[in-house]
């Protein structure tokens, strides 16, 4: 049962942690806290200074589809720009009113994070665990009688309705309900060794961070340290993976320098920073 109190209480501490655009670094830490207090591993992704990812994992026992929340922290706007200057629902400071939640980023995005999170403590608290998701890949009869025989349903291999591929694809309901009927009820790991040993080829769905630090990843250097860590152009010349030079521009680098080269002088860049406008960091590159 979802719990009002503590997910209004959560959505009212994310909107009153300001974090626009480029300086997301404290909502980030308020995340990470409360991922962490509900027991999800936690992957913490620097972008750059003030500004990170939180992914949060709830490891699943197999046999079903992973479910991906998404949202970010940042807010387009400060607060302080002369047009938002005494506007209550538009500034990093929530409250309630009327029964609504007022403030900045409450409807885009941190209502709805604070909705994710809520979401899982309340299957937590109902002891509900995600089935998670395993992909199987069986696209030939030789590998589908594989597939069957470590799943012990020989029985498949005889049944007229999965003879052939385009047996299988006629009849592709009826076959998935059977082997999902068979597959929710193995553990995910040893699901996982039992089709590698029957040469059935099958992988996990990974999300971004187990991705980024899988042993193929890193066989194919595809994370390139430029000092932050990049994602390589997926490209190779030669058997050599193509390097970046430099690493791409951060938000609000390259700023300061077009804004003069359009003729404005270092009070108006001051007075446009200040008001949280324009976002200014200075070039690593």
């Amino acid at each position: 049962m979802i719990d009002e109190r503590r997910l209004v209480d959560l959505a009212l501490r994310l909107v009153s942690t300001p974090s626009f655009t480029g300086s997301e670094q404290a909502a980030a830490e308020l995340m990470r806290d409360e991922l962490e207090g509900i027991g999800l591993a936690v992957q913490w992704q620097q972008v750059e200074d003030g500004r990170a990812n939180v992914v949060g994992t709830w490891s699943g026992a197999g046999g079903g589809p992973t479910l991906m929340f998404n949202g970010h922290m940042d807010t387009s706007y400060s607060g302080r720009e002369p047009w938002l200057t005494g506007v209550p629902g538009f500034q990093p400071s929530a409250f309630v009113e009327g029964g609504s939640l007022y403030g900045l980023g409450i409807s885009n995005m941190k209502g709805a994070l604070a909705c994710y999170l809520e979401a899982v403590r309340a299957l937590q608290d109902a002891g509900v665990r995600p089935a998670g998701d395993v992909m199987i890949a069986a696209g030939n009869d030789g590998l589908f009688a594989r597939l069957c025989s470590a799943l012990d349903l020989p029985e498949l291999t005889a049944d007229a309705r999965f003879a052939t591929n385009p047996d299988r694809v006629a009849h592709r309901e009826e076959l998935a309900a059977l082997l999902q009927d068979r597959l929710g009820h193995q553990p995910f790991a040893e699901l996982l060794e039992r089709l590698e040993a029957a040469g059935v080829p099958a992988a996990p769905v990974n999300d971004v961070g187990d991705a980024a630090d899988h042993e193929q990843t890193k066989a194919l250097g595809m994370i390139q340290p430029t000092p932050e860590p990049t994602v390589a152009l997926p490209l190779s010349i030669d058997g050599e993976r193509v390097l970046h030079r430099r690493q791409p521009p951060r938000l609000g680098e390259h700023t300061d320098e077009i804004l003069r080269d359009l003729g404005y002088d270092e009070e108006e860049l001051g007075r446009l920073s200040a008001e949280g406008v324009i976002r200014r960091v200075e070039s690593t590159s």
